[in-house]
This record gives C-alpha cells, sequence and structure tokens, in this order.
C-alpha cells in the first residue's frame, strides 16, 4: 500500500527557493553550459513538463517483470532516479513484508506503508533510531535489510572522512545486523562517490544478484545496462542527480 502525503504551499515555496538557488550556484561554479542544463533540469523536475512535451513510459523491466514508476512529488521522485529505485527495492522486499525489516535511512516510509525499523544517523524523527551504521548493533538480528541511495554517503559526506566508509558499512550489516540466510537489498548512485565506484569496479564486495540500470531522458526513462556502461556515468550530468544506478542483492 502506497500514500501521498499532502504536498502543502510552504513546502512549494521551499522548493522554488531551491530550484533557483542551486541553478545560480551551478552558473558561478561549473560554467553556463551546466547552467543551462541546471535549469532545464530543474524546469522538467519542479513543473513535471517532461510529462507534458514526451510521453514517459509508465513501466520499467525488472527481473523479467513490468514495475510502475514512482510517480510520487515526494522528494521529486518522479523526476529522479527514486522513480525507479522505489518500485524496484519494494519488489524485492515483497516476500519479507511480513518479517522485522530494517531500513538504513528513511527513505522508504515516506512512500510505502509498511512497519519497519529505520536508522539514520542525522535525521530527527520520532520513528528514526539515531545510529551510525558503521557501528550499530541492534538488540535483534533482521531478516530483511534495506537501503536506497543512502550507504554512498557513508564517510564520503562526514566531516570526518573515511574512504572505506562504504565497505566498513556493508561489514557491520552482515556481521552484526542480519541474520544468517538474510537479505540486504540497496541501491547506490553511480559516480557519487569515486571510492564507492572503485571497490565495486574492483569487486572487492560479494553480491550475489547485481543490476545496473542507466537514465536515457528528459523525462526519466531508465534501461538496464552493463557494469561497464554503468561504472562510465557521471552524477549530475547529463541529467540531474543520479544518470547511473546500481541495485544489490546481498545474502548472508
Amino acid at each position: 500500500m502506497t500514500y501521498e502525503p499532502e504536498y502543502n504551499k510552504k513546502q512549494y515555496k521551499e522548493d522554488i527557493a531551491y530550484i533557483v538557488g542551486k541553478a545560480f550556484s551551478a552558473l558561478k561554479t561549473k560554467g553556463i553550459l551546466y547552467f543551462i542544463l541546471t535549469v532545464r533540469n530543474r524546469i522538467a523536475r519542479f513543473s513535471k513538463l517532461d510529462w507534458m512535451f514526451f510521453k514517459k513510459k509508465k513501466h520499467f523491466q525488472f527481473k523479467n517483470n513490468m514495475l510502475s514508476y514512482c510517480d510520487s512529488k515526494i522528494d521529486f521522485a518522479f523526476a529522479n532516479e527514486r522513480t525507479i529505485e522505489i518500485p524496484a527495492a519494494l519488489f524485492l522486499i515483497k516476500n519479507n513484508r511480513n518479517k522485522k525489516t530494517l531500513e538504513i535511512g528513511n527513505v522508504l516510509g515516506k512512500y510505502s506503508g509498511f512497519n519497519h525499523d529505520i536508522i539514520d544517523k542525522y535525521e530527527k524523527n520520532e520513528k528514526v533510531i539515531n545510529a551510525d551504521v558503521i557501528s550499530y548493533i541492534p538488540n535483534k538480528k533482521y531478516k530483511c535489510i534495506v537501503s536506497i541511495s543512502t550507504l554512498e554517503h557513508v564517510g564520503f559526506d562526514e566531516i570526518k572522512k573515511n574512504p572505506n566508509g562504504f565497505i566498513d558499512a556493508i561489514n557491520n550489516i552482515k556481521k552484526n545486523c542480519l541474520k544468517k540466510g538474510g537479505m540486504l537489498i540497496f541501491t547506490v548512485p553511480l559516480g557519487y562517490n569515486p571510492h564507492m565506484d572503485k571497490i565495486i569496479k574492483e569487486h572487492k564486495i560479494k553480491i550475489d544478484e547485481i543490476h545496473y540500470f542507466r537514465r536515457i531522458s528528459l523525462s526519466n526513462t531508465w534501461e538496464e545496462i552493463d557494469e561497464k556502461d554503468a561504472l562510465k556515468r557521471r552524477y549530475n550530468f547529463p541529467y540531474e542527480c543520479a544518470n547511473a544506478i546500481l541495485i544489490g542483492v546481498m545474502k548472508n
């Protein structure tokens, strides 16, 4: 079951200010071409103009199934990688919906009504346990753990940098959080964290099931590709946010 929280006027104004700020930041730091692309992407993202002028496909293929893109306005999911991450993750955890599930980073709770535990190092929310995924040890291990575009930030978007943050997080999850026979489902954008990309490219962690997707249009259509092609993709170019993602499943 999915739901759409109210998109109020205050959030609307905040989004406009965010769009303007990001566009002029792009002009100042990366030049006119990047500025033009940023304005184009953000207008389409904010107003859904991409769906007015382009007939976006409503479904994508994943594991021989046709899944519907997520078209939620929450965090602009309709216009970025969450459009594919959310349905793919929910599809993968569908057989574990009645089991105790832990989410690393508070994402799915915004789009789906199923009950699960959530940890996030920084987010202040009564439903969220504030903990560092690198060191978190729960009282009871989980059969299913899921993370949507969160693990790439570990050790990278922090004051104290840790180039091995991604792999340290994975190791702690498997050792201290995931039950034997349990499953870790995660998605990460490629081209964002070079340390993480290197770990993936050199196969320093075993991912039992792996899928790569790339964005192929302004209207936010995605297609599955191979690893070599995925790792060439840049973040924030030519489209805003991720231009390629990894969807992985690890078994314990």
